[in-house]
């Protein structure tokens, strides 16, 4: 598997996954699903906020370099998860 997609995660208790290209966060709680398939952002949005809030901190507390916004981003167009979209096969 190539690539992925620009994002950022905390693991407190647990995983929250911002992505970048559209803010959607993604949640889940590794001591139940350690396969990451149930996300559980919508079902606790406060806790959502919670571990958003800490990723902000500490990315302003080092300072970090943000990617600057995509102006050919079409959500509509890719695949988006934490892998990414699978690369096109090549023709043999």
């Amino acid at each position: 598997m190539l690539g992925g997609v620009p994002a950022g995660a905390v693991r407190p208790g647990g995983k929250l996954i911002e992505f970048y290209e559209d803010g959607r966060l993604e949640q889940y709680n590794l001591k139940d699903d350690l396969g990451a398939r149930t996300n559980l952002a919508r079902r606790l949005p406060r806790k959502a906020a919670e571990l958003h809030a800490l990723l902000k901190r500490w990315r302003a507390s080092v300072k970090a370099v943000m990617p600057s916004p995509n102006p050919g981003y079409d959500a509509a167009k890719v695949d988006q998860g934490v892998a990414g979209a699978e690369p096109p096969t090549a023709p043999l």
